[in-house]
């Protein structure tokens, strides 16, 4: 799926582009490469998502955030680059989270 989205702070901040106030607005090419997961979605079809996707044509990255249903509005949210994904999936595991889940699985 391929997006066009005006950029803003949030935008700039994500590309580590900096520009002055004088510049021009473009678009900056949004890519979902792929849909991992949906933790929630709400009665107006918005889900909170982890995604891979490509920000301005660049290498995809884990994103966590929520889309409208048709996925051309999105909210504020964190994308990840792999280290830091690896590094947070680290921390979860010695929080215990996901535990009771891989003991279910092994005991089959």
């Amino acid at each position: 799926m391929d997006y066009e989205i005006w950029e803003d702070d949030a935008f700039v901040m994500e590309t580590g582009e900096s520009y002055g106030e004088a510049k021009e607005r473009r678009p900056l090419e949004v890519k979902i490469v792929e849909h991992l997961a949906v933790f929630r979605s709400n009665a107006s079809g918005w889900a909170k998502e982890l995604n891979m996707v490509s920000w301005g044509g660049n290498q995809p990255k884990f994103d966590i955030r929520e889309w409208s249903p048709d996925h051309t509005k999105m909210s504020k949210g964190v994308t990840l680059s792999n280290a830091e994904a690896e590094t947070l999936f680290k921390c979860m595991q010695r929080k215990g989270i996901g535990e009771e889940k891989a003991a279910l699985a092994a005991s089959f």
